[in-house]
């Protein structure tokens, strides 16, 4: 077994004065960086890649984007004659209540009864409407006649009153429940589409909801309408 190696280190003469380390000035250090940057721009401005990485960051880029506006022909209700007024049918209510003895069945008396207290259906010979006037909700959902593509009913309590549900142009329906006279106000909805030259068009719809997206989109941006 040979014996280890041993490293020997030579120790400074004392004798011999030792030179200070250089010392970078902060000028040249910032000539180099600026030398090293411009090298790093060469080599990118020569890159065959450069194109794509060019088209990459322009189609990643926001466009910039410009109110649009899109006119839509408002709905002409005046003059309207009203055909039919009510409530809910009073028999909807009376059978929940009797019914809402067991537990199972309270949540249901609670609607009919929110119903009967602030639910009224009006029909013209324009439009149907739904209006519900509770203190926790206000509002009143429009159908007009030439948008409704299908109407479709359900008797209930024998036949007295029933739920009526109207699918309209742009997809959405109009719910109408314990509707007194359901299977005459159906007929008269249907003739009154068919009077008022049938229902309009699913684009022409899309269009017009399309509009009012895009005006409460700019009037959030901030762009107002014309003044």
């Amino acid at each position: 077994m040979k014996p280890a190696s041993l490293a020997f280190v030579r120790s400074p003469d004392p004798t011999v004065p030792r030179r200070a380390p250089a010392q970078v000035s902060g000028a040249w250090a910032r000539g180099e960086r600026e030398r090293k940057a411009g090298r790093a721009a060469l080599n990118l401005s020569t890159s065959p890649f450069l194109p794509s990485i060019i088209s990459l960051h322009l189609s990643s880029a926001p466009a910039p984007s410009a109110p649009a506006r899109i006119a839509s022909t408002p709905l002409d209700y005046e003059n309207e004659v009203l055909h039919y007024e009510s409530g809910p049918h009073p028999g909807d209510l009376l059978v929940n209540a009797a019914l809402g003895t067991t537990l199972v069945w309270l949540p249901l008396t609670a609607a009919s009864l929110g119903r009967a207290a602030f639910v009224r259906y009006r029909f013209t010979d324009r439009r149907l409407s739904v209006m519900t006037s509770a203190p926790w909700k206000t509002e009143q959902l429009d159908a007009d006649y030439r948008d409704v593509t299908d109407v479709k009913t359900v008797g209930r309590g024998v036949g007295l009153w029933g739920d009526m549900v109207l699918t309209l142009t742009s997809g959405d329906k109009i719910e109408l429940r314990a509707l007194p006279q359901f299977t005459e106000l159906r007929d008269y909805v249907l003739a009154r589409r068919e009077a008022l030259g049938g229902n309009r068009s699913v684009s022409a719809a899309k269009a017009d909801k399309m509009a009012e997206r895009l005006e409460r989109a700019a009037a959030a941006k901030g762009f107002g309408g014309e003044k």
